[in-house]
């Protein structure tokens, strides 16, 4: 409920296996989060990025062998 938007993921082939995109557009709903946004966007891409690096990464560790 923090987030409104869309996103979507592409799975596309490679001459070594797969390759994964994610497309967003993503806004905050909650005032907070808005406020931080605003007054501190490049740190709040930042740690947006973080998240996602950190998810994909355990994801592999995890899936991968």
């Amino acid at each position: 409920g923090d987030i409104t938007g869309s996103a979507r993921l592409e799975i596309s082939a490679t001459p070594t296996g797969s390759e994964l995109h994610l497309i967003s557009g993503l806004a905050p709903t909650n005032a907070v989060l808005r406020a931080v946004a605003q007054v501190a966007g490049p740190i709040a891409q930042f740690g947006h990025e973080w998240v996602l690096d950190t998810g994909l990464r355990q994801f592999c560790d995890r899936a991968l062998p």
